[in-house]
């Protein structure tokens, strides 16, 4: 499949067709802020190219030339990820091209490495990884999203704090209730009492539930999904680079620590995932981990989810 494949509309044709459409100031201005959103806009581009390739019913119905970079990210982006939803229930079930990589850190769709202390949060800081991904290409808003709501704030569907909660349930409850950002919401990394004074920017649409690995890598083309592993092994914890094939468990009732999925790719070692932990930058390459892909290693297709 390639570009030749689609109907591409003129940016003045696209705005016929879907007007009205609202016009959005540029981002403030932020240091390096010209060179990030272009960075982010060529991740952009890739996803739209990603979901070109394994889609070959969807119309694509902006051009990037046409567009300045912030109605690019604000039209095109959003576009890109509203084809891939309206499509997945059609081709569900058919045999899909997925590109060979994908990587939603090049778009600029990931924040940097958390680290949750002592703080049993690592569900809270997989639903804040998912939902920020989803703000992300929704909205063109890189804001980081609290944490600390989802561990004061998401008792009422079972979870209890800094002593652990469920990232399914959490996924659950940012779909019936609006995620704050970070700075107006910050981490502290003990259990508080609920605020409700913060002004929420983001709220879930629904949760899909990947059934299979393959599934989970096709619904990782299109933004960041999360999982439930066995991270308590030795061998996990002296992790430093490289794609990890050490001892963990695979098993349904192993799962202690729920991760970030920001992409996929395959090496010399062979296909893996990238793998965002709430551990801090000391652990693992900078935070991050590649996973050995395509065979549930340390459980990671046991209990996947992503935002529908």
């Amino acid at each position: 499949a390639g570009f030749n494949e689609y109907t591409m509309l003129t940016g003045d044709e696209w705005k016929a067709l879907h007007a009205p459409m609202p016009y959005h100031a540029p981002p403030p201005a932020k240091s390096g802020g010209g060179a990030s959103y272009v960075l982010r806009a060529a991740g952009c581009v890739l996803l739209h190219a990603a979901i070109m390739r394994m889609h070959t019913h969807c119309v694509v119905t902006c051009t990037c030339s046409a567009l300045r970079v912030h109605e690019f990210m604000l039209v095109c982006c959003r576009e890109a990820v509203q084809q891939r939803r309206l499509a997945k229930d059609r081709l569900r079930g058919r045999s899909l091209q997925a590109p060979s990589t994908a990587d939603h850190r090049i778009a600029g769709a990931v924040q940097p490495i958390a680290n949750q202390g002592s703080c049993g949060a690592s569900y809270a800081f997989a639903t804040a990884a998912v939902m920020e991904a989803y703000f992300f290409y929704a909205n063109a808003d890189d804001s980081a999203l609290s944490a600390q709501q989802l561990v004061d704030c998401t008792s009422n569907v079972g979870n209890s704090g800094c002593s652990g909660g469920s990232l399914a349930s959490t996924l659950e409850w940012s779909t019936a209730y609006a995620l704050c950002t970070a700075n107006d919401y910050p981490w502290v990394g003990s259990t508080q009492t609920c605020a409700t004074s913060c002004t929420p920017v983001v709220q879930g649409t629904g949760v899909y539930y990947p059934t299979s690995e393959t599934d989970l890598r096709d619904q990782t083309v299109i933004s960041v999904t999360a999982g439930v592993v066995d991270f308590s092994t030795t061998d996990v914890q002296n992790y430093a680079s490289g794609v990890f094939t050490g001892s963990c468990s695979s098993s349904s009732s192993a799962g202690n620590t729920a991760v970030a999925l920001v992409g996929y790719g395959t090496s010399g070692s062979g296909a893996y995932w990238v793998v965002r932990n709430s551990r801090g930058t000391s652990w693992g390459m900078y935070g991050y981990m590649h996973l050995l892909r395509g065979v549930n290693k340390c459980g990671v297709a046991n209990q996947p989810a992503a935002m529908s």
